[in-house]
C-alpha cells in the first residue's frame, strides 16, 4: 500500500500476500477488519488506501521490522544471509512446501 499511491484492490492485496502467507481463498475478513479499524479507506473506484492511522501503524511496523532485521543481520554479511535463505527455501521445496522470498 505504501508504495502504491493509486491504492490496491482487494484482489491485488490478496495476490501480494499469498507470497508470504497461506491466505486461503481470500483475505476478505482481514481486509474488512482493516476498514473497520480505520486503517484503510476506499476511494471512489473502490481501491484501498492507507488512512492517516494506517500510515502511522505502517511506519511503526516498518521501524520494528528494520530494527529486527538489523539485529538478526548483526555479524552476517548480505551474501551469507542470501545463501542461508536460498538453502532454507530449497529445503522447504524438498519437503513439498512453497517458499517465496524476494
Amino acid at each position: 500500500m505504501a508504495e502504491h499511491p493509486d491504492g490496491r484492490t482487494r484482489e491485488e492485496i490478496t495476490a501480494v500476500l499469498k507470497g508470504y502467507l497461506d491466505v486461503g481463498a481470500d483475505l476478505e475478513p482481514e481486509i474488512d477488519a482493516t476498514l473497520e479499524l480505520g486503517l484503510l479507506a476506499p476511494d471512489e473506484e473502490g481501491r484501498l488506501h492507507f488512512t492517516e492511522a494506517g500510515e502511522a501503524l505502517y511506519a511503526q511496523a516498518a521501524e520494528i521490522q528494520r530494527a529486527s532485521r538489523e539485529t538478526v543481520h548483526e555479524g552476517i554479511t548480505d551474501a551469507e544471509f542470501l545463501t542461508t535463505m536460498k538453502v532454507l527455501q530449497r529445503m522447504i521445496h524438498n519437503m513439498g512446501g512453497e517458499a517465496w522470498h524476494h
